[in-house]
C-alpha cells in the first residue's frame, strides 16, 4: 500500500454530499482477522464492478482520512484485492474514498464516497465504484423461438430487461461460463404466464427453445394491504442474482403482480408513494416507501409506509447553497420514522478535471451530522463547486439499531438480506426544470 502523511492543505475545496454511499454488495470479510488492538480501526473493501456484474479489487483508489476541520490527515490505499483494515490516524473524524468511474470509452466521473463520524472506528460495507469499460467475459448469443410460431402463435414473449421478443428470435449478451436467461410466455387477455429458464453454456452460440420449456407458473402477489394510488414494483432473482421478471403497477382493485417461486430464490416488493414539488428553476421528486420480501405463496407482511415531513422539502436547496458557497452544512432528521437510521447525500458538480464529465460526491452518515468542507490533498484537487444535482436518501431496516456505529456493524454482519428487516426509505431528488428523467 502507498501511504504518506499530508503536511499541507490543497487550496481547492470540494463541497460534496451523496446518496448512494456504500454498496449493497456482500462485504468480503474472509480476509479480516480481528486483532488485539484497542485503537479504533477502519475495515472496508474497496471494489470496482464491471458490466458483467463482477466485483474486483480497486487498489488504485485513495483512502483519505479527514480531521475535524475537513483537512486530510493521511492518504492511504487498499491492498491488491481491495481490502483495508488499519488503525485510524489520530484525530480522524471522516474518511473519503476517491476514485474514477468509467461509463463508456468517452465518459468518466470523478467519484468520492465519504463516511462521516468514524472517530470510534467503523466496519463498512463494500465501497463500490462502477467500471463499464473493464474487461469481462461476455458474448452475444442467438435464442431461437421459431417453434413457438406454430404452437403459441397467439402468445407473446418477454425477457426481463430486454422487453418484448419479436420475430421469435432474441440476441442477448450473456456473461460467464454457465449463463442463464429467463423468458416469460403469456397470452393476451389471460392472467396465466409461465417462465422458461434457459441455460446458455459457454460452448453454445445458439439455443433452440420450444414450448415445453415454459414450466414455471406464476403466483399472484397479495396486494390487499397496499394503499390505492401508490406504486408497487415486484422483482425476482435466482440464486446468482439474475433477474427473472420485473412487473409494476399503480395499486388498484385490478392490480396484478406475479412471482415465479419455483425458479426464483428471492422475491421482493417495493411499495412507495411519489410526490412532486415544483419551484422556479427546479423540481423535487420525493419517494417514500418500503421494500419487503414476498413469501413463496405470494403473501407479504403488513405494509406501513413512512410519512414525509413538510420540512424535508427545503433540505436539498439548503445543502446545495451551502456547498456552492464552500460552507459546511448542518442537518438533522432525528424526528423521522424510527425505522430510518441513516442519511446518504449525493451531489453532482461540473467537472474539475479535463476529460471528466462531472464530479460526484456521496456522503453517508447519521441522521444528525455536519457535512464539512473537505480537502483531499494529492488525491484530488477540486476547482469547481457549482452543484448541478442533489439527492438525499434516508433509509434503514426495521429492527436495526439507531446509533450510526451500531447500524454500520449491523449492515456489515447482515450481508444476507434474508436476515434483515424491511428496508424503509425516503428519497428526495432535485433536478432542473429542463430535466425530465431521474437517473
Amino acid at each position: 500500500m502507498n501511504k504518506y502523511t499530508v503536511s499541507s492543505i490543497m487550496a481547492a475545496t470540494l463541497m460534496l454530499g451523496g446518496c448512494g454511499g456504500s454498496s449493497h454488495s456482500t462485504a468480503d470479510k474472509d480476509t479480516f482477522i480481528p486483532g488485539n488492538s484497542t485503537k479504533p480501526k477502519l475495515t472496508v473493501n474497496v471494489k470496482k464492478r464491471n458490466r458483467c456484474g463482477e466485483l474486483v479489487g480497486y487498489p488504485q483508489a485513495n483512502i483519505v482520512f479527514h480531521g475535524e476541520d475537513g483537512s486530510p490527515l493521511l492518504i492511504d490505499s487498499p491492498n491488491s484485492v481491495g481490502f483495508y483494515s488499519e488503525e485510524l490516524p489520530e484525530g480522524a473524524q471522516s474518511v473519503s474514498f476517491v476514485g474514477i468511474e468509467s461509463h463508456s470509452a468517452y465518459t468518466k466521473t470523478r467519484t468520492i464516497f465519504t463516511e462521516l463520524d468514524i472517530g470510534n472506528g467503523a466496519e463498512l460495507k463494500t465501497i463500490e465504484f462502477k467500471d463499464e469499460m473493464a474487461y469481462c467475459d461476455c458474448r452475444q448469443v442467438e435464442i431461437d423461438f421459431s417453434a413457438l410460431a406454430i404452437s403459441h402463435s397467439q402468445y407473446y414473449l418477454t425477457r426481463d430487461g430486454g422487453g418484448t421478443v419479436s420475430g421469435y428470435k432474441d440476441s442477448p449478451s450473456v456473461c460467464g461460463d454457465n449463463a442463464k436467461l429467463y423468458y416469460t410466455l403469456a397470452r393476451p387477455g389471460y392472467e396465466l404466464t409461465t417462465v422458461a429458464a434457459i441455460d446458455v453454456p459457454k460452448v453454445l452460440s445458439k439455443v433452440v427453445v420450444d414450448g415445453s420449456q415454459f414450466v414455471h407458473e406464476g403466483v399472484s402477489v397479495s396486494t390487499s394491504s397496499l394503499a390505492h394510488g401508490t406504486q408497487a414494483f415486484v422483482n425476482g432473482t435466482d440464486n446468482n442474482g439474475n433477474g427473472i421478471l420485473s412487473n409494476m403497477d399503480f395499486v388498484s382493485d385490478s392490480t396484478q403482480l406475479t412471482i415465479y417461486p419455483t425458479v426464483s430464490e428471492t422475491n421482493v416488493l417495493h411499495n412507495y408513494t411519489v410526490l412532486r414539488n415544483t419551484f422556479t428553476e427546479h423540481y423535487e421528486m420525493i419517494y417514500a416507501g418500503l421494500t419487503t420480501r414476498i413469501n413463496k405463496d405470494g403473501t407479504i407482511d403488513d405494509i406501513v409506509l413512512p410519512t414525509v415531513p413538510d420540512a424535508l422539502s427545503g433540505q436539498l436547496s439548503a445543502a446545495k447553497l451551502a456547498l456552492t458557497q464552500q460552507m459546511k452544512f448542518d442537518y438533522s432528521f432525528s424526528t423521522l420514522d424510527s425505522r430510518i437510521q441513516s442519511a446518504k447525500w449525493q451531489f453532482d458538480f461540473d467537472a474539475s478535471e479535463h476529460n471528466f464529465e462531472n464530479t460526484r460526491w456521496h456522503v453517508s452518515g447519521p441522521l444528525n451530522a455536519t457535512i464539512p468542507t473537505l480537502t483531499y490533498g494529492e488525491a484530488f484537487n477540486a476547482t469547481n463547486h457549482e452543484v448541478r444535482q442533489t439527492r438525499l436518501h434516508l433509509s434503514g431496516f426495521e429492527g436495526a439499531p439507531r446509533d450510526i456505529s451500531d447500524y454500520r456493524q449491523y449492515l456489515y454482519t447482515h450481508t444476507d438480506k434474508a436476515t434483515t428487516g424491511d428496508n424503509v426509505f425516503i428519497l428526495l431528488v432535485s433536478r432542473s426544470n429542463e430535466e425530465t428523467l431521474i437517473n
